[in-house]
């Protein structure tokens, strides 16, 4: 047998070779994905998109928008879901409060927490945490949950800047998918990629305030937001635009004859 006859066993052990080290590298890449920290490593079945309506450096309200859309085959409940915006505080002792505008699934179906980060960056020491009730249902293959118009702004009303925050986006005035907006489901990291050296799935080491510091009050001179003006229709029974009630006039008793005025007295002369 000659050296010609074993170079086609050569080749298929080289061949061979070449796809176990291919394999090899694949899983310590994906090995590596899995061990970093706060990325999603592999399709969790649902895209997160974003838009903003304030779009501006800084502004009286951040207005991140979200849709949650099903990329599985089977229905998603989003009870499971939970979504995480990132953001830098103004200050240490800064309060924030959450608000849905609108929401194609109904506002009362929504809720939105507050958190801090147990490795704050640069551009992120809070975060904003969307969920779901048990009454938002779920979604079909393929669906979305429609618009969810919120937002969060400082308890003192005072302008806050987003140009530093971490999921904030200002070229995002139309939907599109946005990675950097954390979404889990069940517990479970399944979309975006939250700031170096945080998961979302870690509960946070300590609560944010929830009652504004002297230094975070309206200072003096400033004038709290002007209560919205009551719609047209029925007056409202309650509240700080319901009518104050007025006594009724008094009445003589059933049956009484009107009394006649008394003539004005005439001067006698003197």
């Amino acid at each position: 047998m000659t050296s010609h006859d074993n170079r086609p066993a050569q080749r298929r052990r080289t061949r061979l070779r070449a796809v176990l080290a291919t394999a090899a590298v694949t899983a310590l890449g994906a090995a590596a994905l899995a061990a970093l920290p706060g990325t999603a490593t592999a399709a969790g079945g649902l895209t997160v998109q974003y838009r903003t309506s304030a779009s501006g450096a800084s502004a009286d309200q951040s207005e991140p928008w979200f849709k949650v859309r099903n990329t599985a085959t089977t229905a998603l409940p989003l009870s499971e879901v939970k979504l995480r915006y990132y953001f830098k505080a103004d200050s240490p002792g800064a309060v924030y409060r959450f608000a849905c505008s609108w929401a194609a699934k109904g506002c009362a179906h929504i809720t939105g927490t507050f958190g801090t980060l147990a490795h704050p960056t640069d551009t992120a020491d809070r975060y904003l945490e969307i969920g779901f009730t048990s009454g938002a249902g779920s979604l079909a293959p393929g669906t979305d949950t429609g618009d969810m118009q919120l937002r969060f702004y400082r308890s003192t009303w005072q302008p806050l800047r987003q140009s530093d925050d971490y999921s904030f986006g200002a070229s995002q005035t139309a939907y599109g998918d946005w990675t950097k907006v954390t979404a889990t489901r069940a517990g479970s990291l399944v979309w975006g990629t939250a700031p170096a050296g945080n998961n979302p799935t870690d509960p946070p080491t300590t609560p944010p305030p929830t009652t504004p510091p002297p230094a975070d009050r309206e200072p003096s001179g400033t004038t709290s937001p002007t209560p919205p003006t009551p719609t047209r229709g029925s007056p409202p029974t309650a509240g700080p635009y319901a009518p104050t009630p007025v006594a009724p006039a008094s009445r003589a008793p059933p049956g009484t004859p009107p009394t006649s005025p008394s003539p004005p007295a005439t001067a006698t002369p003197s």
